[in-house]
């Protein structure tokens, strides 16, 4: 008989070992459009698999699989529903997860399943399957690219307040936001801090999207965005240099460079 606690244990061990396939149903139930598909109210799963294109008792088992995870409800009726945490996934909820389940579901998932090879040979898994990287991969493929901003603002979103009780920025003139992305950051900074002035820097990709941003805040007169390579040079005489969810990103010695952030705190831009 095993002892009550390596019991739990082991119990615990294979939540731990399934959670993937949890995040996969996930990302799966978003691919479809379920989320969207049950906003209006409950519906059966041989309703909803017209719509969405999918077999009707494979898209129950996927449903069913994720009551439990109090993504969806089940009702009497065999019908489902969107829970609270289920509209999280819906592309209008503030700080929206559904970016990220398309991440996830997509390249960026299919790369995990290399995780060994990482782990023994220290390169990376994004190149062993997409013979690129990761930014270099957005580069080339706008649509995910977008997909990849909208994730990364919309966990942002989720953490514009602690940033700025935590953080006081009025004392910067000047800022520029090293990977900016799409400009979100920089565009809240901005209206928040009018004495400031901003530049977003990033791959020439990604600079259009933040120069929409940049547009739609109505701060033209204010920012602008440079298309840049922040392993060879950072637009000059800041008072301020903002690297947000870009150094883990990188080796210490990418392309046999120091790190951007030391060469920045060794210039005395930090």
């Amino acid at each position: 008989m095993l002892h009550s606690q390596l019991r739990d244990d082991a119990a615990r061990m294979r939540m731990l070992l399934y959670g993937q396939l949890v995040s996969r149903a996930v990302c799966t139930a978003v691919k479809l459009g379920l989320p969207e598909a049950l906003a209006g109210g409950r519906r059966s799963a041989e309703d909803l698999a017209g719509e969405v294109a999918a077999h009707p008792l494979a898209l129950r088992r996927l449903l069913r699989a994720l009551v439990p995870f109090d993504v969806f409800a089940e009702e009497a009726d065999s019908t489902f529903s969107l829970t609270e945490l289920g509209t999280t996934l819906l592309p209008g909820t503030p700080g929206t997860a559904r970016p990220t389940a398309l991440l996830l579901g997509g390249e960026v998932g299919r790369t995990w399943g290399e995780f060994e090879h990482t782990v023994r040979t220290g390169d990376s898994a994004f190149r062993l399957i997409h013979d690129c990287d990761l930014f270099e991969h957005l580069e080339r493929r706008p649509e995910r690219r977008e997909v990849f901003d909208r994730s990364q603002e919309a966990g942002l979103r989720l953490e514009l307040d602690e940033i700025f009780e935590a953080v006081t920025f009025d004392r910067y003139l000047r800022i520029v936001d090293v990977g900016g992305g799409n400009g979100h950051l920089m565009c809240e900074l901005l209206l928040r801090t009018p004495g400031s002035t901003g530049v977003v820097v990033d791959l020439p990709g990604t600079v259009a999207l933040a120069e929409k941003r940049i547009v739609e805040g109505n701060l033209m007169d204010r920012c602008t965005a440079t298309a840049g390579d922040f392993f060879s040079a950072v637009t000059p005489g800041a008072d301020l240099y903002i690297l947000s969810h870009i150094l883990h990103d990188w080796g210490e010695r990418k392309r046999g460079l120091d790190p951007p952030y030391l060469r920045l705190r060794t210039a005395g831009s930090w």
